[in-house]
């Protein structure tokens, strides 16, 4: 479908539907659909890129999905300061988490040893 296509536009917005269109199919059918939009992801970037898009098509589609990428990641760092702003940090719950002992190695409780 690709290949028939010489507009950088159309094939974004193909792009883009792919991925959406594949995450709602793979819901409807009950599969993983992060799974599916990778699957799709490596084939339109493999073999997509090497036999149906050209030069300009590649640069501007590179373009948008690293401004995607830039953007998704900017709402879920905000999303995460959000969350830490909620949690409640009481004092005795973050003086277990500070000195757990997990944390500290010389506190681990060692193994039993088999030689006497």
């Amino acid at each position: 479908m690709l290949k028939r296509v010489d507009n950088y536009q159309v094939e974004v917005l193909i792009t883009l539907a792919l991925v959406t269109g594949g995450y709602a199919l793979a819901m409807a059918w009950h599969l993983s659909a992060p799974i599916a939009v990778v699957v799709a992801g490596l084939l339109i970037g493999n073999q997509g890129r090497a036999l149906a898009m050209s030069e300009t098509t590649r640069e501007h589609l590179d373009a948008f999905w690293e401004l995607i990428d830039e953007v998704l990641n900017a709402v879920l760092l905000l999303l995460i300061g959000l969350e830490v702003l909620v949690v409640a940090f009481y004092g005795p719950i973050l003086l277990m988490a500070i000195f757990s002992p997990s944390r500290l190695p010389w506190l681990r409780a060692q193994p039993p040893s088999l030689s006497r």
